[in-house]
């Protein structure tokens, strides 16, 4: 089995789209930011302070923001093309193009990124002009006595409060990055069990079309044993209702194979299917890796991810309450102008004094929060590992019937019904004995394909719990 990689929405371009190539090098602009941005974010959480990137990247986050949003809306523009068998990549692109989820998540990331973007900006300079002079303006002299003021006020953050600020909007768009990534997860996944019921559904079909022919066969080989007079008609009675039921159920798995399709086609917002089936290795069982090498994978899960920025967040959050302790300066130059003395320079400087309030109880609400983080943190990572552990026995459960199932129930059974007919041929087997054995295989072939679908469900959700595709 082979699910799409996350991240390969972005990467892989329809074929329509690759031959405009006007579009493409926007796309792929779009994407060699997108990578910049990931590899940085990782750079974040092992080493928080380098805030020398965070110039660069506030640069870069409209930008690349802007080429993300104008690539997705070219591609959005654009039906995937249809095609009558179905892969289990291009049914995940075409989720991905038209999911409501995605674009929201998409918006998201271009809101933080504004965000950041405001975050880094110097507070604007105050322009004052006064004019002052007596307290009437009786005559043309009260005018000329009056003074007229130009000043220029400037308002300056100490103490590193725009760095700090930055820092935290960064993380918020790391953190929205990973929703993002959280989202296409999900979708994958969802769209993967999808199609798997589609298959199992393609299967169920055939599995139908099989009894009911051998149905058709057992009863002409009956009527004509009863014209010979060799059984009693109630056997042909007996083959006819076989028929009958055979017939029932292939009808209902064709009912079931198309609701299955319109479920799957639903997650591209078409209520009518465009392929007629699905390819996907049903029947392949790979080996399982082992539950130590998925447990080391568990970092990889978005959640996970969100934790460590969050944690991150808290302490710059820590930071920038310290540096707001710190009193802010406020600096004003300015000229005076009278009509008959020379001009006269002013200049001020204010800073708060910072006697009674020096931001105590925000600061030990922001350590309390980062401490509160920690412990939710420690609880998740818990969830995560119990989680994994009972999806992999699960998954380790569904594998070990599989395997028996394959190699040997069915096996078994195909034998058995095989020599029931034979036997019947040739007059050892009575009919009900032939009729069990048919039933007992078809039986079986159905539990046989229920157990798949349970195994490579379950393989999808021990994937999607460590961040990662089945490749």
């Amino acid at each position: 089995m082979r699910l799409v990689n996350n991240s390969s929405y972005l990467s892989k371009d329809p074929e329509h789209v690759k031959d405009e190539p006007t579009r493409l090098p926007l796309r792929q602009g779009a994407l060699r930011l997108i990578s910049f941005e990931c590899l940085f974010h990782k750079s974040v959480v092992k080493n928080a302070w380098k805030l020398y990137i965070l110039k660069i990247m506030k640069q870069l986050h409209f930008l690349k923001f802007s080429f993300l949003a104008t690539a997705l809306a070219t591609s959005s523009c654009h039906c995937l093309s249809a095609s009558p068998l179905l892969t289990i990549d291009s049914a995940i692109e075409r989720a991905y193009h038209c999911s409501p989820t995605l674009s929201a998540a998409n918006a998201e990331v271009s809101i933080r990124s504004a965000e950041a973007y405001q975050a880094g900006l110097l507070p604007n300079p105050v322009a004052t002009v006064e004019l002052s002079g007596p307290g009437s303006w009786r005559s043309h002299r009260d005018c000329n006595d009056a003074e007229l003021l130009f000043a220029i006020t400037q308002f300056f953050e100490m103490g590193g409060k725009r760095s700090k600020r930055e820092y935290i909007a960064a993380l918020g768009i790391s953190e929205a990055l990973w929703e993002l990534e959280n989202a296409k997860l999900d979708i994958s996944s969802n769209v993967s069990k999808a199609l798997i019921d589609v298959a199992a559904a393609q299967e169920h079909v055939r599995i139908a079309e099989r009894q009911k022919h051998i149905a058709e066969q057992l009863y002409q080989s009956v009527t004509t044993k009863v014209d010979a007079g060799k059984v009693a008609s109630l056997q042909a009675r007996k083959a006819e209702i076989s028929v009958t039921t055979s017939t029932l159920a292939h009808e209902k798995a064709v009912r079931q194979f198309g609701l299955a399709k319109r479920n799957l086609a639903a997650f591209w917002n078409n209520l009518n299917p465009d392929f007629e089936n699905v390819c996907f290795p049903l029947f392949e069982i790979i080996p399982l890796p082992s539950y130590a090498s998925l447990e080391a994978l568990l970092y990889r899960n978005p959640n996970m991810m969100k934790w460590e920025i969050e944690i991150c967040t808290a302490r710059g959050i820590i930071e920038q309450e310290v540096a707001l302790s710190v009193p802010d300066l406020t600096v004003t130059a300015g000229v005076t102008c009278e009509r008959h003395e020379k001009s006269s320079l002013t200049l001020g400087v204010s800073i708060p004094l910072p006697i009674f309030d020096r931001n105590q109880g925000n600061i030990c609400r922001a350590q309390h929060e980062l401490t509160q983080l920690q412990e939710l943190k420690r609880e998740n990572i818990l969830a995560l590992n119990m989680s994994l552990a009972y999806t992999y026995d699960n998954l380790l459960t569904a594998y070990k019937d599989c395997l028996a199932y394959r190699d040997n129930i069915l096996a078994a059974a195909m034998e058995a019904f095989d020599s029931a007919r034979e036997g019947y041929q040739e007059g050892k087997y009575d009919y009900l004995e032939l009729l069990d054995a048919q039933r007992t295989l078809f039986e079986i072939e159905e539990q046989y394909i229920d157990t798949l679908v349970e195994f490579h469900d379950k393989l999808i959700d021990v994937y999607r719990l460590v961040g990662n595709a089945p490749g």
